[in-house]
């Protein structure tokens, strides 16, 4: 099982040439899919008219390219941040350039003040967040709450790919949080050029 962080590209094979399920259930699968994609299509519209300025917060997971994919292709005015704390694998990186390349939309990266990070590791070292719940979520703070906080000045609404959560509109800090049911298998998922990025776990 590959993860979509390593590369829109992944090389893992499509559900049709991974298992024997007949052309009947191959079919349902892809009309569901496509039913799927449109029901969250609407959904993200929605958010887009009536909450905006509205953006998704993406780790580049499985879920949220798929929310990346329905967003570039439906032109829905909703903005796309992440957050680099300082330790993203380079497979991000590069898929992050990946993004902006076939889909032609700009990726808002988030650093955390480099002056606190700074501090902080001087202090407790660079793993300190390995040592005590309390390093952790001072380290939290100054690579994720802190730059969170300013990608999301402005904003009304928060989308994320928390794909096993019910639709909640309730405020975090004064953004909604906009969080989805999961509408498709990770079968349907597939890169830009059309190849599937990740196997069919459910």
């Amino acid at each position: 099982m590959r993860a979509c962080r390593g590369s829109v590209d992944a090389t893992v094979r499509p559900l049709a040439a991974a298992t024997s399920a007949s052309p009947r259930v191959m079919a349902l699968d892809t009309k569901y899919a496509a039913a799927a994609a449109t029901a969250a299509t609407d959904l993200l519209r929605l958010a887009a008219d009536e909450h905006a300025p509205s953006a998704l917060a993406s780790s580049f997971g499985a879920e949220d390219m798929v929310l990346i994919d329905l967003i570039a292709k439906a032109s829905l005015p909703i903005g796309v941040f992440t957050l680099d704390t300082g330790r993203l694998p380079d497979e991000t990186h590069a898929l992050i350039d990946r993004v902006r390349e076939v889909y032609g939309i700009a990726v808002d990266v988030y650093f955390p003040a480099t002056a606190a990070v700074e501090s902080f590791v001087h202090a407790h070292g660079a793993n300190a967040f390995y040592g005590s719940q309390p390093l952790r979520e001072r380290c939290c703070a100054i690579r994720k709450t802190e730059p969170l906080a300013r990608a999301l000045a402005g904003k009304r609404r928060m989308d994320h790919g928390a794909a096993a959560e019910p639709v909640d509109y309730a405020a975090r800090g004064g953004v909604g949080r906009i969080r989805r049911k999961r509408t498709a298998s990770r079968n349907s998922i597939r890169s830009p050029s059309g190849r599937a990025t990740m196997s069919g776990r459910t």
